[in-house]
């Protein structure tokens, strides 16, 4: 009986050595795909990082283009808006920009007409603090003014660089 029992002992140890290395085995074949990926991961992301820039520089200067050798726009058909002091302070509180390059100057006046690639939402919060500008949308121009679109995408206020 004591026989029997060791053996049933032994054949327990031994089917879990088994199943121990196999699970060894499959961790590290686990962390082989994981660090694999990885390094696809890291591979797309630095090919996503590229494609990202050259959108942005492509859209910015054919929209630049487009604004500079468009012919000039015709009369605005919305009035332009006024915004107080404590309103202008209100946007650059919520749209953060760098300062201006030195020498940079506007591209786009009041009452042009904006390429729709270029244009963002207004922030919530500012709308709800100047209701006057709930749903309006915005861009920036290369001079860091905060340009704010009206009705048919035209520059309806620009509020100057910080």
């Amino acid at each position: 009986m004591l026989k029997f029992l060791l053996w049933i002992v032994l054949v327990a140890v031994g089917l879990a050595t088994a199943v121990g290395l196999s699970t060894l085995a499959q961790l590290a074949t686990g962390k082989n795909e994981v660090s694999k990926l990885r390094a696809e991961m890291t591979a797309m992301s630095a090919r996503v990082s590229r494609l990202e820039k050259i959108i942005v520089q492509s859209s910015s200067s054919a929209s630049d283009r487009a604004v500079i050798h468009s012919p000039p726009p015709p009369q605005p058909t919305t009035m332009p808006l006024n915004l107080t002091t404590e309103e202008i302070a209100v946007v650059h509180n919520f749209i953060k920009l760098p300062p201006p390059s030195p020498g940079a100057v506007p591209a786009i006046a009041m009452g042009d007409l904006v390429p729709q690639a270029r244009v963002m939402p207004l922030p919530e919060l500012i709308a709800e603090k100047v209701p006057k500008l709930r749903g309006a949308r915005f861009t920036t121009d290369r001079n860091q003014a905060i340009v704010i679109i009206g009705p048919g995408n035209r520059a309806q206020v620009i509020v100057g660089p910080k």
